[in-house]
C-alpha cells in the first residue's frame, strides 16, 4: 500500500525501491524501516512510498523446517547509512559543547574516518553528501558534509593524505565555536539582525579558543579553524586578513562552507541549485579566494564523466555528452526519451539541479 512519508513507522516493509536523486535506490525493496531510514525519507524530502508491516511478512513467510520464520534481509546504502550515523554521533558532540564540556578532537577524529576513505576512493559519492540534508539539523549536516568536501578540494591541489585529514578536521572543526551562540540565534527562522550577525561573526574566534591547547591539531589547522572565513580581498572576518597571510587550508574550508551552505536548506533561507551556486561563487566571489581554489571546487564537482545521469532546473533529465572547457558548468545534455542536445552553455536560466549518478 502507499502511504505519506509522515505515516512511515519502524517495522514497515519497503515493497517498491525508494529512489532518491541517483541511479540506486535511496533504500531497496525489501528493507524494514529503522528510524535511520526514516531520518533518511525526510532528508530526501520523499513524499510516498510502498510498504506493508513488517507483521505481514513474518505471516506471509513459510516456516523453516525448524519451525523458524524465514527472516528478511534489510539493505540499504552501505555509505548513506555511515554518513547519516556520522552526522548523528556530530550531532551528540555539538550539544555537549553547548553544554560546557570540552571538545573530544579524538572523538571527531573518528566520526570524520568513519566515512572518509571512501567518499576519497569514489569521489562522487560527494554528490550524495551534498543531496542529503535537513533543515532542523543544517548545522550537523553542513559541519560533516564541509569536511569531506574540505578534504577533496585539497587533494585536487596536491595535498597528501595524511595532511587532508587535518584539512578535513579542521573543517568538521571550523563552527564548533557555535555552541556558543545563543540557540535563540542558531534556531531563528528569519535573516539575522545586525547584532545577531555580530554574534554570529565570533564563532571562529571561540572556535578557536576550545581547540587552541590540543597536542592532536597542528598549527596550521587551527590557524584555518581561526581563519575560515577571511577572505583572499580581505573582506571576511574576524580580522580582515588578505592575501597570502590567509592559510590555504582556510581558503579551502570557506570555499566548501559557502558552497554547501548556498545548495543547502536552512531555517531561513532556501538552496539554490548546485550549479548554479558554482556560477555564483565564480562571479559573485571574483577575488574572496585564490583562482586555484574556486579551480578545485568546480573540477570536484563539475566534472561529470560522458553518461552522468542529471535533472535540470527545467524539470527535465537527461546525460551528460560533452563538457565544454570554456563552461564546466555548463555540459551539452542528451535530454531523456528523445535525440535533442540541449548546451547549457546557451540556456543561461537552466542550471544542473541535481547529478542522479
Amino acid at each position: 500500500m502507499k502511504i505519506k512519508r509522515q505515516d512511515a513507522r519502524v517495522g514497515h516493509l519497503v515493497s517498491e525501491d525508494i529512489m532518491g536523486m541517483t541511479s540506486v535506490p535511496l533504500i531497496m525493496k525489501g528493507t524494514v524501516l529503522t528510524d535511520q531510514h526514516i531520518r533518511a525519507l525526510r532528508a530526501f524530502n520523499i513524499q510516498e512510498l510502498t510498504v506493508e508491516s513488517a507483521g505481514d511478512l513474518l505471516k506471509a513467510s513459510p516456516p523453516t523446517q525448524q519451525g523458524e520464520r524465514v527472516e528478511q534481509k534489510v539493505e540499504s546504502s552501505p555509505f548513506l547509512t555511515r554518513y547519516m550515523q556520522s552526522v548523528e554521533d556530530y550531532k551528540k558532540e555539538f550539544v555537549k559543547w553547548q553544554s560546557g564540556m570540552a571538545v573530544d578532537i579524538a572523538k571527531i577524529r573518528e566520526i570524520l574516518l568513519s566515512v572518509l576513505a571512501e567518499v576519497q576512493e569514489s569521489p562522487t559519492l560527494i554528490h550524495t553528501v551534498i543531496q542529503v540534508q535537513s533543515k532542523p539539523d543544517y548545522f550537523y549536516y553542513h559541519a560533516m558534509a564541509t569536511a569531506l568536501l574540505s578534504t577533496l578540494i585539497g587533494k585536487k591541489l596536491g595535498i597528501d593524505d595524511t595532511q587532508s585529514t587535518q584539512l578535513g578536521l579542521g573543517a568538521a572543526l571550523s563552527n564548533c565555536g557555535m555552541a556558543k551562540i545563543s540557540s535563540i540565534i542558531l534556531k531563528k527562522e528569519r535573516p539575522l539582525t545586525e547584532r545577531e550577525f555580530s554574534e554570529v561573526k565570533m564563532h571562529p574566534v571561540h572556535s578557536y579558543k576550545l581547540i587552541k591547547d590540543s597536542p592532536l591539531l597542528k598549527s596550521e589547522t587551527k590557524l584555518a579553524i581561526l581563519q575560515h572565513h577571511e577572505r583572499y580581498d580581505g573582506t571576511g572576518y574576524p580580522s580582515r586578513e588578505k592575501g597570502d597571510r590567509v592559510h590555504l587550508y582556510a581558503q579551502i574550508i570557506g570555499i566548501a562552507d559557502i558552497f554547501h551552505a548556498m545548495s543547502s536548506d536552512r531555517l531561513y533561507k532556501t538552496k539554490q541549485p548546485i550549479f548554479k551556486v558554482l556560477d555564483i561563487i565564480r562571479k559573485d566571489h571574483f577575488g574572496q579566494f585564490p583562482p586555484q581554489v574556486v579551480t578545485g571546487l568546480l573540477d570536484l564537482i563539475s566534472g561529470l564523466s560522458t553518461g552522468t545521469g542529471v535533472r535540470l532546473t527545467s524539470g527535465h533529465q537527461g546525460k551528460v555528452v560533452f563538457t565544454q572547457s570554456h563552461s564546466p558548468t555548463r555540459p551539452i545534455i542528451k535530454l531523456e526519451g528523445s535525440e535533442e542536445l540541449l548546451d547549457l552553455s546557451k540556456q543561461q536560466d537552466v542550471h544542473i539541479a541535481e547529478v542522479l549518478s
